[in-house]
């Protein structure tokens, strides 16, 4: 997997910071290993307005000239500070 690479870590969790999601996926039992699923005895299920940040920080580390998005915060959490 391409986040697993020594030189593309510091890329994902730059990527993380940048879109609010450093935080909550620290919190995870295994914070950057964490699987996103309950399929795994170690997964952890996550909001859907985490799951819109795990998508902005994707498209931030492919490092694309464009990023098209529909509606980017539409689920966000209330709450989430963004």
């Amino acid at each position: 997997m391409f986040w697993r690479t020594v030189s593309a870590y510091p890329l994902v969790e730059k990527a993380a910071k940048a879109v609010g999601a450093d935080d909550f996926i620290q919190c995870l039992s295994n914070a950057y290993e964490t699987h996103l699923t309950s399929v795994f005895d170690d997964g952890a299920e996550i909001s859907m307005g985490q799951w819109q940040k795990v998508a902005l920080a994707r498209a931030l580390v492919r490092n694309s000239q464009f990023i098209v998005v529909d509606e980017p915060t539409s689920t966000l959490d209330a709450n989430a500070g963004v």
